[in-house]
């Protein structure tokens, strides 16, 4: 991963994905790297991001969720 601004890119090679936008997709319904990738309007290109989306996404699976009462 890289760092810019304080910002996690997860998919440095052609997208540059943030972390940040990876969460969003994820709380948004991704259940896939390719997910993150339509939902944030890219084209998959080479899969080297695809490892470390889908532990993002995995970790945000095992965030309890609070429901509003």
């Amino acid at each position: 991963h890289y760092s810019c601004m304080g910002l996690k890119i997860v998919c440095l090679q052609f997208n540059g994905i943030t972390e940040r936008q990876v969460e969003s997709a994820a709380r948004d319904g991704a259940e896939s790297w390719l997910d993150v990738h339509a939902q944030n309007g890219y084209t998959p290109c080479c899969a080297k991001c695809e490892d470390e989306i889908t532990e993002v996404i995995t970790r945000l699976k095992n965030i309890p969720q609070i429901e509003p009462h």
